[in-house]
C-alpha cells in the first residue's frame, strides 16, 4: 500500500507522516470481472489505486482510452477539479480487481493537513488540463483533415459517375456500381463531418 501512494504523482517529495496519514484513510474494495467501477455522468466522490487487476477507461462512445494495471491510479481528475464534478468516462474491470479507495472528503482533509500536498495537486490538475487541451486540439485537426480528404474523394467519385453518364451506361452493372460508389462517398463524407466535432477527452 505504501508503494502505491509513493508512486502517485501528487507526492514528488513526501513530507514526514503524509504517507501514513493517507494509508490510514484508505479502504479496500473488490470488483468482479467486467464490473463498472465508474460510470460516465456520475458524481465524482472517490479516487482509486489499483492493488491488483486490470481496469479499462472508456469514453461515452465506448472507445478505449487507457488500460491501467497494478500500481496505477485513476479517478482523481474529476474528484480534484471542481469545474468538472461529473465523470466523463467509464472505468470497467477486466479482471477481478482490488482497489484502495480514497474519498473526496479525505482528499480535502489531506489538503488542509498538508499545504504542500494541496499545492502539488493544483499543479497536477493544471498539467493534466494542458495535456487534455493539446490532445483535443490534435484530435480536432485529425478529424478536420479526414473530412477534407473525404470531400476530395467524394468530388472525384462524382466526377467519374458524371463521365459515365455522359458516355452512356454500358450495362446495368456499371450503373449499379456507380450509384453504390456515389452513396459510399457521400456516407463517408457525412460521417467525417459528424466526427469533426469529437467528444471531450475523458476526465475520469
Amino acid at each position: 500500500m505504501k508503494t502505491l501512494i509513493e508512486n502517485w504523482e501528487a507526492f514528488p517529495q513526501v513530507s514526514p507522516g503524509t504517507i501514513e496519514t493517507v494509508i490510514s484513510m484508505l479502504f479496500i474494495r473488490v470488483y468482479p470481472r467486467f464490473e463498472y467501477i465508474i460510470t460516465a455522468g456520475s458524481v465524482a466522490d472517490e479516487m482509486y489505486f489499483i492493488i491488483k487487476g486490470v481496469v479499462e477507461i472508456r469514453n461515452q462512445s465506448n472507445d478505449l482510452i487507457a488500460t491501467l494495471k497494478q500500481g496505477q491510479n485513476f479517478g482523481e481528475m474529476a474528484l480534484l477539479d471542481d469545474s468538472t464534478p461529473l465523470r466523463s468516462a467509464h472505468a470497467i474491470s477486466q479482471t477481478m480487481v482490488s482497489l484502495a479507495v480514497l474519498t473526496k472528503e479525505n482528499v480535502n482533509k489531506l489538503c488542509n493537513i498538508f499545504p504542500s500536498f494541496a499545492k502539488q495537486l493544483a499543479t497536477m490538475i493544471e498539467q493534466r488540463k494542458a495535456m487534455n487541451r493539446k490532445l483535443l486540439a490534435e484530435e480536432k485537426e485529425k478529424k478536420a483533415l479526414l473530412a477534407l480528404s473525404n470531400r476530395s474523394a467524394m468530388k472525384l467519385g462524382l466526377e467519374v459517375i458524371q463521365e459515365l453518364r455522359e458516355s452512356g451506361w454500358n450495362s446495368h452493372e456499371d450503373k449499379a456500381s456507380s450509384i453504390k460508389l456515389s452513396k459510399d462517398f457521400i456516407d463517408a463524407n457525412d460521417k467525417s463531418l459528424n466526427e469533426s466535432h469529437p467528444e471531450p477527452l475523458a476526465v475520469v
